[in-house]
């Protein structure tokens, strides 16, 4: 709490500080603390929540959401602790300075109304219009392709010759430079969610200065891994030739950035981050429902790299339902199988299963990542 400007005040243990930070924090912790299941407020709270995120996003002339049939529950907390935080007197001020992303719509105007809070000035009603367009720019997406919201955010933050603009092309210019021209990383078209996220980021940490509450501070991240390799030395070069004239104090952040930044980048350049990813060879009965599951299991883990058998390339983990150690030594030697993780697969896995080979398998990226480093 200390790192993003905020503490606890002695006389009621209530958190003092910039209401920006405090809201983030909130949304943060609660967010992890309940591991997406529950709800922290009462169900009257909840309703009202979603009726608003109902509103904001109906359909209008020159409407600045898109419809979302089903919206996740960190869009509905975020209205959740903004309608709590007013109703304890806790506003958003004009001296934090967040931007007017947009002029308020009709749909905005009717949530953010005096009818709805009339203790709030038409100035601090405009403030909190202003932070909710901002934690609609926030919160990164973990979509494949493109939707309007992300497109929306291009629209708005894609601006020329802008600090937040600069730096995100310049990264993505960057880093597809680095690529192989032949590989299907060098293009632009398969980063367009990527380059939307960066220009969040950018925006995230140059309108609050460099600091946020982020899930990575709870997690105990390795900041080993984001700050040795390949992929995290590109990055670290990147911002050794930054210029503040075009970036502002972007170009100072690196110590707060580069851990989001790995993490948000990794899944979209595997061959830049190939030494930290993880080598599974698969050896299971091809053409089954099981084999089908276990491989499109496989293929959403970002830093799992899945390669075939082969006896002169040792991978660091074989995944197999062949339990008996002569079938495997057809492909390994068993003084090089020693030097492996097996996991043996269940024929018919329990949901349980896929979590537990996912927490195995990032066990054993980090140990390998660990020695490459």
């Amino acid at each position: 709490m200390a790192s993003k400007g905020v503490h606890l005040d002695a006389s009621t243990w209530a958190p003092d500080g910039p209401e920006t930070q405090i809201r983030i924090l909130i949304l943060t912790f609660y967010l992890l603390a309940y591991r997406g299941v529950g709800w922290p407020f009462s169900e009257e709270a909840f309703d009202t929540a979603r009726r608003d995120f109902d509103l904001l996003n109906q359909p209008q002339q020159g409407a600045v959401y898109n419809a979302t049939a089903v919206p996740n529950k960190q869009d509905v907390m975020v209205l959740a602790i903004q309608a709590m935080r007013i109703a304890g007197g806790h506003l958003i001020r004009p001296a934090e300075q967040l931007p007017t992303l947009f002029s308020a719509s009709d749909n905005a105007a009717k949530v953010f109304a005096p009818s709805r809070f009339p203790a709030l000035s038409e100035p601090a009603l405009e403030c909190e219009r202003n932070y909710y367009d901002f934690c609609r720019m926030h919160y990164v997406s973990m979509r494949e392709t493109l939707n309007g919201q992300d497109q929306l955010i291009l629209d708005r933050l894609a601006t020329p010759d802008t600090p937040i603009h600069n730096f995100a092309q310049g990264l993505m210019d960057f880093l597809l430079a680095a690529c192989d021209p032949q590989s299907a990383e060098a293009k632009p078209e398969k980063h367009t969610v990527l380059l939307a996220n960066l220009h969040r980021i950018a925006f995230s940490y140059l309108t609050l200065h460099g600091t946020f509450a982020m899930r990575l501070d709870f997690l105990n991240p390795q900041v080993q891994e984001a700050a040795n390799g390949r992929l995290p030395t590109l990055i670290r070069q990147y911002f050794d030739q930054l210029e503040p004239a075009a970036v502002g104090e972007l170009a100072g952040d690196y110590d707060a950035m580069y851990q989001q930044l790995y993490a948000v980048i990794a899944p979209d350049f595997p061959e830049l981050n190939n030494d930290h990813q993880l080598k599974v060879a698969v050896i299971v009965d091809e053409g089954t429902f099981m084999s089908r599951d276990l491989f499109t299991f496989l293929k959403g883990l970002h830093f799992v790299k899945i390669v075939p058998p082969d006896a002169s390339k040792l991978p660091d983990v074989i995944i197999t339902t062949l339990n008996t150690s002569g079938v495997l030594s057809r492909y390994y030697t068993e003084a090089r199988l020693a030097k492996v993780r097996v996991i043996n697969w269940q024929l018919a896995p329990a949901q349980s299963d896929f979590f537990n080979l996912m927490d195995t398998l990032y066990a054993v990226r980090l140990q390998v990542v660990a020695k490459k480093d």
